[in-house]
């Protein structure tokens, strides 16, 4: 690597290095005559560190580890031949869809190097993947479970205009994970966000919810406020049944106020105090019409977070 930046190289260690290598290869050439179990090994490599990409086509055309491995034809057969052709090499990759992006930045890094414009450096991807927009499975967990509260309202939450942010037009306001966590965020503070590592950003914007290890996508009290400026489906409470359900108890009939039209049952509700203060919200255990008829006992509303979460889980929110 030193002859890109100027700096003579240290023969002595290439040598060392390339005796180590070079036995490597003269083993698979013995042994693995069918090729099969090196280009298992590249091919798992690459979708690892699919940044490494470019320094390989750098090594093979510009270096004598080129001419070690052409010399060996079962390692060439492997990598395709000595000009080493990067394209041939992503077809091999199977990536998911959260790298999509990954792959289109090494595609474009690996062209302008093939041009000569381009320096062989990549950023490391826990650099460049501090935190990431949400991919299509992920959106979609996200945005069913916000339309399940809101429904066509989940339009202004999606184009609401940002305010936050020292520039005159900051932008409209995003999702972006980070930790298992969903943010709703400012365009303008996600630019900001991007200059801090992963390991210190903490958190941005408003957290709404997280993935479980199944990926399940859960909302969490700190969505409230955006649940219940666009709420569909409302719950109101009695006075006398406000702090039972501060507690994470179900809202039962007898403590009922009022209720809105429609509510079908496992619909999503906020709840609210007859004040109209936002207390929390869950799921509905029956729908608006069943709920008339129900004994003062029968559960209404299935508890899903509140409020007194604040308190009750200070070190988890």
């Amino acid at each position: 690597m030193n002859p890109m930046f100027g700096i003579p190289p240290d023969e002595k260690v290439i040598q060392k290095e390339l005796e180590k290598l070079g036995k490597a290869l003269d083993v698979h050439e013995e042994r693995c005559p069918n090729a099969n179990i090196l280009q298992g090994i590249i091919t798992l490599w690459l979708i690892c560190t699919i940044f490494h990409i470019p320094f390989l086509y750098y090594f093979m055309n510009s270096t004598i580890i080129g001419d070690l491995i052409t010399s060996r034809s079962d390692a060439l057969s492997v990598l395709g031949g000595r000009a080493f052709p990067p394209g041939l090499l992503l077809s091999r990759l199977f990536l998911p869809s959260g790298f999509r992006i990954d792959r289109v930045y090494a595609e474009e890094r690996i062209d302008a190097i093939i041009r000569g414009t381009a320096l062989l450096i990549l950023p490391p991807s826990s650099q460049r993947i501090k935190m990431r927009p949400l991919d299509e499975t992920e959106t979609d967990a996200v945005f069913r479970k916000l339309h399940s509260f809101t429904g066509h309202n989940l339009k202004n939450i999606v184009e609401n205009p940002s305010h936050e942010g020292p520039e005159p037009n900051p932008g409209r306001y995003c999702f972006r994970l980070h930790k298992n966590k969903v943010y709703y965020v400012s365009e303008s503070l996600v630019k900001r966000a991007t200059n801090i590592s992963r390991k210190n950003l903490a958190s941005l914007g408003t957290c709404i919810g997280k993935f479980t290890h199944g990926g399940s996508f859960h909302l969490t009290i700190q969505a409230l406020n955006l649940l219940a400026a666009n709420a569909k489906h409302k719950v109101w409470l009695k006075p006398t049944s406000e702090m039972s359900f501060l507690y994470g108890n179900h809202v039962l009939k007898g403590g009922l106020g009022r209720i809105t039209d429609s509510i079908s049952k496992n619909d999503g509700v906020v709840v609210f105090s007859m004040s109209d203060v936002p207390l929390g919200f869950g799921s509905a255990a029956r729908s608006t019409q069943d709920c008339r008829k129900l004994d003062p006992n029968g559960i209404v509303v299935h508890h899903q977070a509140d409020i007194g979460e604040y308190l009750r889980m200070e070190d988890e929110l």
